[in-house]
């Protein structure tokens, strides 16, 4: 299994292939991107590159399946984590760095 992100704020665009994320190799459940140039814009997380298999924003600011896009409000390179510990509560952290 490949989580990866998409969208126009990725360098793929959204008809490109996901930015395939690295699995943290204490935590299987836990995927990153490190250093990963970002663009303002919209992306969300998708399990090999499938569509069904989608996570976006719920209207509370939490990860639901199939939710909303999430939002890149500046270009810049960014650290992205996924963790899906607990499958149906997943979390996000998305930090900038410069």
């Amino acid at each position: 299994m490949n989580w990866g992100i998409i969208g126009n704020a990725t360098s793929e665009g959204w008809g490109g292939k996901d930015i395939i994320m690295s699995v943290n190799p204490e935590n299987s459940c836990i995927y990153y991107l490190k250093k990963v140039k970002l663009s303002k814009g919209d992306f969300r997380f998708r399990m090999n590159n499938d569509w069904g298999n989608s996570i976006g924003l719920n209207l509370d600011g939490s990860l639901v399946y199939d939710g909303y896009n999430l939002k890149i409000s500046e270009d810049g390179l960014y650290d992205v984590v996924l963790d899906i510990s607990i499958k149906s509560k997943p979390k996000y952290s998305v930090e900038k760095l410069d």
